[in-house]
């Protein structure tokens, strides 16, 4: 009976396995995800690094968390029913984006990174910055 309970528990312990890690996905092609992403018009949005009006970068977006909801997104996403007025975002069918094409543009985005710089690294801005608090001084002192 231990062997019958052994072998049930090995052959789900393989299923979780290859459900829970999908070891012969097939990897996501960066550079088309960057040609389609481009070619689509995405950064009119989203900005060339995510961070464009309706941002993207560092995971922000809900819709970022797995490549199957992004997909449906896509696939879903509908002017017929939209999140917000403004939002006018079109819904890509498999036939204008196939699921690969989608995993690619999925694989470039997850690669956005919103990290500008701080203000001491950019002089020009430090120097306007403090010629403003400067006058407020100034101001303030007369």
């Amino acid at each position: 009976m231990n062997q019958v309970i052994t072998k049930i528990i090995n052959k789900r312990a393989w299923i979780i396995i290859f459900l829970g890690f999908p070891i012969f996905a097939a990897s996501a092609d960066l550079d088309n995800g960057v040609s389609l992403y481009l070619d689509h018009g995405c950064y009119s949005c989203h900005g060339y690094n995510g961070t464009g009006r309706y941002p993207l970068a560092n995971d922000v977006s809900g819709i970022m968390t797995s490549e199957e909801l992004f997909i449906i997104f896509l696939r879903l996403r509908a002017d017929l029913n939209p999140m917000t007025p403004t939002n006018s975002m079109p819904n890509y069918s498999e036939s204008v984006i196939s699921d690969k094409e989608a995993k690619d543009i999925y694989a470039y985005m997850k690669t956005f990174k919103d990290d500008p710089p701080e203000i001491e690294n950019i002089p020009v801005l430090k120097e306007i910055l403090d010629n403003a608090n400067r006058n407020q001084n100034d101001e303030q002192n007369k």
